[in-house]
């Protein structure tokens, strides 16, 4: 080490005297009578004035055995572009006048003229494979949570339930009530996970006489509270009432605002289905109830499936439905009644099946992007190996001639290099595209898993 620093002290001289000639051979020389020794007299004043210039960085960065650290290292002060081999080949020529030989040498070689790759050890440093962050299910709004904390419901459903006396009617030779339970079942039976279903009802209490007009109109009662859909509670609350009195639409919205609130959480989605066979018969205005609800921190929608609705009845259901941002949906039979919930399943069906592709697509666009990357800088880092190898090469055998010595062992030393930091690139960079296909393959496979149980389960519910 202390013959290659008596060597840069002895060689910035050299260096001073070629930057000097080459900056002075384009300039222009006033006097052209001026003697030849005058020149020469004059371009040594001017050097002995020059500060000394480093001529580079100290060469214990290269004496690594890991290439990792080789390729952190600075490169040599002739590298890529600024490259020149008559000045690199006589510095070469001057360390080798002074004495250094053998592993000093190759040492002072790559002082010159070692290739840059911080850059690409950057990119094995900071290269990350993270999983799929997947979109929004169907029917949900997803929410950070702590793993290993329970999740909250993206969705709460509730259900508000016409128990009116006009329920009592039949259609299709069966009782509306019965028929409107059965269908109201199977629709929550079969909605996604982490979604929190509930069933309130109206009218059952009282009558539909004048005496039993207060207690029926005030009569809206919370049967299933937002929770798990569990059949049997399920079809113990369908259980625990009858059609009995009138219809208090606007207090069972009001009542299901709080329900909603109850139920708590943040950024959940929140859903209304009013199952009803006629308009508000108790003086409230489900319109504005409806409205408020929508527009209200917790944005419901309201929607309205109206069962064997009188056709002069049906446009005051119509409004209440868009005032909550739903929609209206008429069933004249029990097979349409099931139907429209069939069809509300289909959407989430196909919902289901377009967030699958989406997350599929979106999975196989990272890892192609990561691959196609590391496939990229691995060819450049080749490239870049093999010009600096071809150099040195070069040089050592330019050596050899004008010195009459054997570089074997420069050669050898050179090409050991390149070897070692092209095994090193191709490993890691087969590392990063192998991680990143087996992550890809991973999370596709669990989000074509998870689409086809949902859409499973909403399919068993057609049957």
């Amino acid at each position: 080490m202390e013959r290659i620093l008596r060597w840069k002290g002895w060689l910035l001289p050299f260096f001073s005297l070629a930057l000097l000639l080459g900056c002075s051979a384009n300039d222009e020389v006033e006097g052209e009578a001026d003697t030849e020794g005058e020149l020469v007299e004059a371009t040594a004043e001017e050097e002995r004035e020059l500060e000394p210039v480093p001529v580079a960085a100290n060469v214990e960065r290269f004496q690594h055995s890991e290439p990792d650290m080789l390729m952190r290292a600075e490169p040599g002060m002739y590298h890529g572009d600024q490259y020149d081999e008559e000045i690199v080949l006589d510095a070469l020529k001057a360390a080798v006048e002074e004495g250094i030989e053998g592993e000093e040498l190759f040492y002072v070689l790559l002082d010159l003229v070692a290739e840059d790759y911080r850059k690409y050890q950057d990119y094995f440093d900071q290269v990350e494979i993270t999983r799929l962050d997947v979109t929004d299910r169907p029917g949900e709004m997803e929410l950070d949570v702590e793993e290993g904390e329970a999740r909250i419901p993206q969705a709460n459903v509730q259900v508000l339930f016409d128990s009116s006396r006009s329920m009592t009617g039949t259609v299709d030779g069966a009782v509306k009530m019965e028929l409107a339970k059965e269908a109201v079942e199977d629709f929550l039976a079969q909605m996604p996970d982490n979604t929190h279903v509930s069933l309130r009802v109206y009218g059952h209490k009282g009558d539909n006489t004048a005496e039993g007009y207060a207690e029926s109109c005030a009569g809206t009662e919370l049967m299933y509270p937002f929770s798990p859909f569990e059949e049997d509670a399920f079809l113990e609350a369908l259980d625990q009432f009858a059609p009995t009195g009138f219809t208090p639409i606007a207090a069972s919205i009001e009542a299901a605002k709080e329900d909603l609130l109850a139920a708590g959480g943040e950024q959940i989605e929140s859903i209304i289905y009013i199952v009803s066979d006629g308009e508000e018969t108790c003086e409230g205005d489900p319109v504005q109830a409806a409205r408020e609800l929508h527009e209200s921190e917790i944005n419901a929608v309201v929607n309205i499936i109206g069962f064997d609705v009188a056709n002069e009845e049906q446009e005051a259901l119509m409004e209440i439905a868009e005032a909550g941002g739903g929609e209206y949906f008429s069933a004249d039979s029990a097979n349409q009644l099931k139907e429209i919930l069939r069809q509300r399943r289909n959407e989430l069906i196909s919902e289901w099946r377009e967030w699958q592709n989406e997350n599929l697509s979106e999975s196989r666009v990272r890892q192609q992007e990561i691959v196609g990357e590391s496939r990229e800088l691995q060819m450049e880092m080749t490239e870049l190996t093999r010009t600096e190898q071809e150099r040195m090469v070069t040089l050592s055998r330019q050596l050899e001639d004008e010195l009459d010595m054997n570089m074997l062992q420069l050669r050898n030393a050179a090409n050991s290099r390149a070897l070692a930091l092209r095994n090193y690139m191709t490993s890691t960079s087969l590392q990063i595209r192998n991680e990143a296909v087996s992550t890809g393959l991973s999370e596709r496979n669990e989000v074509l898993q998870e689409g086809l149980n949902e859409r499973h389960k909403l399919y068993r519910g057609e049957e």
